[in-house]
Order: C-alpha cells, then sequence, then structure tokens
C-alpha cells in the first residue's frame, strides 16, 4: 500500500500566494496546531483566503499571527476573541457566516452545489450584499458554496494509507472540509499501519487524503 507519510516542510512548500485553505478545528479540538506552526514560520506565501471556525489569538497564537502576516480575506463564525480577525472585519476583508452555514457552505463545496437558499440570516447584516428570494411565503438568501485549495486537518489516529479516525468533537467541520478541497492534509497524533484502522470507525477516507504527517512531541 502507499504510504503517504511526508514531513511539515512538504506540506506548507505546496502553499502559494492566493492559496485558499480550509483549517479544520472546533477551539482546540481537531485543530492541525503543528501545520499551521510550520506554516506561519517557514513560508513567506502572503495573500491567502482562510476557512475556519473561529481564531483566537489566547489559545492560538500561531494562526493568530498567520492572520496578521498572510491573511488577505477570512471566513469565519466567531470573531470576538481575535484582534486581527476584528481589524480585517473592519477592512472589510471578514466573511462572516453562522456556524450550520459555514459547514453547508463547505457541505455544498463538497457535493457540487455552487449555491443554495437558507432563511438563517434573513433580517441580519448576514443577509447584506445577497441576493434574496420568497419562496411560499418565506424570505430566503442566496449562499454560495465554499471550496479550497488546501485542508489542514488533524485525527486521532490515521494509518498510513490515510484513513482516519476522529474522535468526538474532533471532528468538528474536517469531515466536510476533506471533500471541499484539492488537497488534504491531515496532522496525526498516532500513525498506524494500513488495516489497523476498524473500517467502521474511519472517519474520513484515505482517497481523499494528499499527505499525513507525524505530529511532533
Amino acid at each position: 500500500m502507499n504510504d503517504k507519510s511526508i514531513t511539515y516542510s512538504e506540506v506548507v512548500c505546496q502553499v502559494r500566494d492566493g492559496s485558499q485553505i480550509m483549517i479544520g478545528g472546533f477551539g482546540a479540538h481537531g485543530y492541525p496546531q503543528g501545520i499551521v506552526k510550520k506554516l506561519q514560520a517557514e513560508s513567506r506565501v502572503s495573500r491567502l483566503e482562510l476557512f475556519l471556525n473561529a481564531p483566537n489569538e489566547y489559545t492560538r497564537p500561531e494562526l493568530e499571527a498567520l492572520i496578521a502576516d498572510r491573511c488577505e480575506m477570512l471566513t469565519c463564525t466567531y470573531l470576538l476573541h481575535s484582534s486581527e480577525a476584528k481589524q480585517l472585519y473592519k477592512k472589510g476583508r471578514l466573511h462572516l457566516l453562522p456556524q450550520g452555514t459555514f459547514a453547508e457552505s463547505i457541505r455544498a463545496g463538497g457535493v457540487g452545489i455552487p449555491a443554495y437558499y437558507t432563511s438563517v440570516g434573513v433580517g441580519t447584516e448576514i443577509e447584506k450584499g445577497k441576493e434574496k428570494k420568497v419562496i411560499a411565503g418565506k424570505e430566503y438568501i442566496l449562499e454560495k458554496a465554499l471550496r479550497g485549495d488546501f485542508a489542514f486537518l488533524k485525527a486521532d489516529v490515521v494509518d498510513k494509507s490515510g484513513n482516519c479516525h476522529m474522535k468526538g468533537a474532533n471532528k468538528n467541520f474536517s469531515v466536510l472540509m476533506a471533500l471541499a478541497c484539492d488537497k488534504v492534509f491531515v496532522e496525526a497524533v498516532e500513525l498506524v499501519e494500513t488495516g489497523a484502522i476498524n473500517p467502521e470507525l474511519v472517519s474520513i477516507p484515505g482517497v481523499l487524503v494528499t499527505g499525513i504527517v507525524k505530529e511532533e512531541g
């Protein structure tokens, strides 16, 4: 079987100026800290477009630095714990989405749906600049699907073929992101031989995974 194990440096060297990157994580759960740290420390790419749930300058300083130094546009669901995200918001470079809409937009991108209508956000700031439509007497806004060039994810157990097992909240948005990105890199807490994971426990199949890095430390 093909061993997809690579190094952190081999991951970040593939990122280019203007790349669109989805970063998994729900707080600390399933957040690929090692990949983000290496991208911030080793790469000099700029004008990145980032998609993630919620930045936090107190618990994820390397992500905060990446947003400050390299981020052209940020899409997230919560920004109150990030000074840099607030600055992007003031500059019109932050796309704020309700968490469910964020997840559904990524899902849509992964299955080839270009856009969809939702009632979430109608009558709020979320609807600004978006097409509105009345269906069966109810107002909806049009949300576009989200796709990325890269997904940076983290999994509890990964086999050398890329099959991933994620526990509980560690799944977060990662399964959806794996379908919505051209290349998927996973940081593994535990790396095992192919076949060691019960197929019924696979959260992301190896066919979607481009490369695996073993978590440092």
